[in-house]
């Protein structure tokens, strides 16, 4: 899937969605709180490994086998937000979702649109309002988050098939993206390296030789650019200056390596059956926006991404300057 820039009314509708997520107040958060902390200690479990068990048996599975599910991670630049503000390609994701189901019912989905997602979501679980409510440090409550949205992540992986679609221009290496669901798309026989298409185009900024090399899907579903003292690390200007057989080499051990690293992966299952019964019983408000449509390159440039409606990804991203820009203006809106 070559890169293509969003439309402006994909853009404008993810403004939307993010206007239109309000966090918990503190009456609702004290609701949830005490909601999981009832149905936590009816099945004889601390908060937080209920909620991780809880996040273990949602329901993530796809409604039809072609249909295309969106992956994201970080935010990004928008005109119409204030300078320090991004939008969450979660919103994006969601848009471009709800924009692909108007046209073809169950075409298109995104984590926080599934059932399961929204069940999650509707815990609030990146909010500090339930952090307070739980007694929870701010550190203890984005563990908690962190944990139970990595592993409903990976299981969304896990039932995807066919291509999916990458809101992302690369995946950071402390990423939910780059730790949980690459490695799980790519073991996926029903998915599989092949199938994982990243929307956006590589940086602009990379050497055309890095753009056109680096910038293949199959190379960005597995390096990281960012940390160069991290596995599976590529600096583009540093491959870009060297000859092809050392490029080829380059990217022949990048393969190698993700191999080896992907033979350690292992399925989520779920931990034990005592929460079985009660999986469903916490019900923490109304179940959520419809799950939405996909979105296409807006050429923005991603920097942290902050936690939205219980998204999947922590509420801090990369630093701006270690992260890969998207290369198009923020004004483009072309589709992918």
């Amino acid at each position: 899937m070559n890169p293509e820039l969003i439309p402006a009314e994909i853009g404008d509708r993810a403004l939307q969605l993010r206007e239109a997520d309000k966090p918990a107040d503190r009456v609702r958060a004290r609701q949830i709180a005490n909601r999981l902390r009832d149905t936590a200690d009816r099945v004889g479990m601390s908060v937080e490994d209920y909620v991780t068990e809880r996040a273990r048996r949602l329901n993530v599975s796809s409604p039809r086998p072609d249909t295309k599910s969106a992956f994201w991670s970080f935010e990004v630049p928008h005109p119409e937000l204030p300078a320090g503000e991004g939008l969450s390609n979660m919103y994006i994701a969601e848009a471009w979702a709800e924009s692909e189901n108007a046209k073809a019912p169950d075409s298109a989905r995104y984590l926080e649109g599934t059932r399961g997602g929204r069940a999650l979501g509707n815990l609030r679980l990146w909010d500090k309002s339930v952090h307070q409510a739980l007694d929870f440090t701010p550190e203890h409550g984005q563990d908690v988050a962190r944990t139970a949205w990595s592993t409903l992540s990976q299981r969304y992986a896990e039932a995807s098939t066919g291509e999916v679609a990458v809101f992302a221009p690369s995946a950071y290496p402390s990423s939910v993206l780059y730790n949980n669901e690459l490695p799980a798309l790519r073991t996926n026989p029903d998915v599989g390296l092949d199938n994982i298409k990243f929307v956006y185009e590589p940086p602009r900024e990379w050497p055309e030789t890095a753009r056109n090399e680096l910038g293949e899907d199959p190379v960005r579903a597995q390096a990281q650019f960012a940390w160069d003292d991290a596995p599976r690390h590529i600096d583009a200007d540093t491959y870009a200056a060297k000859p092809p057989a050392e490029r080829q080499a380059t990217l022949d051990q990048l393969s190698a390596d993700v191999v080896a690293a992907d033979k350690n992966h292992e399925r989520i299952t779920p931990l034990t059956a005592t929460a079985t019964a009660t999986a469903t019983a916490v019900s923490a408000g109304p179940a959520g926006p419809t799950a939405p449509t996909p979105v296409w390159q807006m050429g923005f440039a991603p920097k942290r991404t902050a936690a939205a409606k219980g998204t999947s990804s922590a509420p801090t991203g990369p630093p701006a300057t270690a992260t890969p820009g998207l290369g198009k203006g923020a004004a483009g809106v072309e589709v992918s």
